[in-house]
């Protein structure tokens, strides 16, 4: 009965560990230190650490995570905890068969972003200005089909980077 309860806590232990996607996250603002903000549609929400120029940090989000989003917030530009009045990148691994992202300017733009899947198969985008059109962003809730990126590769890792 032990050794089950053993390999039973192992599992728990290791599958997360290997079901999941490491974000990291890139500040390559000169005139800004920028803290990136994960939160998600449960509730949680992570403050990363603060980074300066050149400086990056990572964190894991759980393959088959629902909604989440993530903002650069600088000194309190970003509304928390969901990042209203900043650029956001938006998520959902919900469906291991169609992970998917989009930059969102609908609230509001603060630092320019892109980010990229590390899987060459898979598209990454970018907004790197308030005027971006609805090929690179969101900038109204229906505008933005285009930008959309899918990829279906499984524990795919990302990089976020934040611009000025």
């Amino acid at each position: 009965m032990f050794i089950f309860r053993v390999i039973a806590l192992i599992a728990l232990l290791v599958v997360p560990a290997l079901a999941s996607h490491k974000v990291t996250f890139y500040n390559k603002c000169k005139k800004h230190t920028v803290r990136p903000i994960y939160h998600d549609v449960s509730g949680k929400t992570v403050h990363l650490k603060a980074l300066k120029y050149n400086q990056k940090t990572s964190m894991t989000v759980a393959e088959g995570q629902h909604a989440w989003r993530a903002y650069g917030q600088v000194g309190k530009q970003c509304l928390e905890p969901d990042g209203t009045r900043c650029t956001l990148l938006e998520c959902s691994f919900e469906n291991s068969a169609f992970r998917q992202c989009n930059i969102s300017r609908v609230s509001g733009y603060n630092l320019g972003m892109k980010f990229s899947f590390g899987n060459k198969s898979c598209k990454g985008n970018y907004c790197l200005s308030g005027k971006c059109n609805g090929d690179r962003a969101f900038t109204n809730p229906t505008d933005g089909g285009k930008s959309l990126r899918q990829c279906n590769a499984k524990n795919v890792p990302m990089s976020v980077s934040f611009h000025c």
